[in-house]
């Protein structure tokens, strides 16, 4: 079942507010350890995924046509790699946090967010294929936009940071260009495997040997799932965080992993299922709009509370240069 293009643009919107929201969970962890998190998250979603493909067979919701298990053994070698490419999107998800507290937290988004617009548009234009009418610069152009996006919301975060009396990065180690070159490869191998995988993995007017939809996102959370077991079971370990994981002495930090599953793999059913009414060139840089509910929801918080006025300007034109790009790629699919 195929969303008309106008819903399809609808159903990406709702999930860059699904993605945009569940990392503010990760706020409210305190002293629970974030591998532990990642763990119940993606397993949370794994759940999430399979159950949603369970229902669909049972009531018949059309998101899946045929046996899903004869459309998996029909394509070996495209399942497995959606698979490895799950398994890295998750471990990519820890690493890039790892490395936040090293770099500094406005200095890593605003590299981490380019890179994923640019890579990830990249990915999907060469990878999935661009539809016919649709224009390789027009997109590239668009997906430049967001990244001045990004890039002019980081620097009213910046001013913010230092209007407030904070330090000007918020990691606990110095910059140096080795911790840049590390978040750089980060996204580039791993934070890039999710595009990757919806280029390749979903079936399009452009990638005719893919899966369709919902069978390609629940292969993507069996890798996620794979992937945050091993490289959390050896963070845990290492540390002796399990029962602080499983037992802890709040409860909070589970409720918080459940809803993010909903928000992260939720969203990613939503925008894959939107994916072949516009295609991947399409939809993945559409859905990195996700990063303007970041400031937004700081904005309701308070963060910017007591900022001056040139800070908020400079916060508005990158809010309206998020709502540019996305005009810009709606306008494309419409074009």
């Amino acid at each position: 079942m195929v969303p008309s293009q106008g819903v399809a643009i609808f159903m990406i919107i709702i999930t860059t507010f699904m993605w945009g929201s569940w990392f503010q969970c990760i706020k409210r962890l305190g002293k629970y350890p974030v591998s532990g998190f990642i763990l119940l998250m993606y397993t949370f979603s794994f759940v999430l995924v399979w159950l949603f493909i369970g229902l669909n067979s049972l009531f018949g919701w059309g998101f899946i046509s045929g046996n899903i298990m004869e459309a998996i053994g029909g394509q070996p070698m495209i399942a497995l790699g959606v698979i490895v490419c799950g398994a890295l999107f998750a471990i990519g998800m820890r690493v890039q946090m790892e490395v936040v507290k090293k770099v500094g937290l406005i200095l890593s988004t605003s590299i981490t967010a380019s890179c994923n617009i640019l890579f990830g548009t990249l990915v999907s234009m060469l990878v999935g294929g661009i539809r016919e009418g649709l224009s390789a610069p027009g997109i590239l152009f668009a997906a430049v936009v967001l990244v001045a996006a990004t890039i002019v919301c980081q620097i009213a975060g910046k001013r913010r940071t230092q209007e407030q009396g904070g330090s000007e990065e918020e990691g606990n180690g110095a910059i140096n260009v080795k911790m840049v070159i590390s978040l750089i490869l980060v996204m580039l191998f791993l934070a890039t495997a999710y595009p990757l995988a919806m280029a390749f993995g979903v079936k399009t007017n452009e990638n005719t040997t893919g899966f369709e939809s919902l069978v390609c996102v629940g292969l993507l959370s069996v890798g996620s799932l794979i992937g945050s077991w091993i490289y959390s079971s050896v963070v845990l370990t290492k540390h002796q965080q399990w029962r602080a994981t499983f037992l802890p002495e709040r409860k909070t930090p589970i409720l918080l992993a459940m809803i993010s599953a909903f928000c992260h793999y939720g969203g990613n059913i939503i925008h894959t299922i939107a994916i072949p009414a516009v295609s991947t060139a399409i939809a993945w840089p559409m859905g990195t709009i996700g990063n303007l509910w970041t400031y937004i929801w700081g904005i309701l918080y308070g963060e910017f509370k007591g900022s001056s006025k040139k800070t908020y300007a400079i916060l508005g034109g990158g809010i309206l240069l998020f709502i540019l790009g996305v005009i810009l790629l709606a306008t494309f699919v419409y074009w």
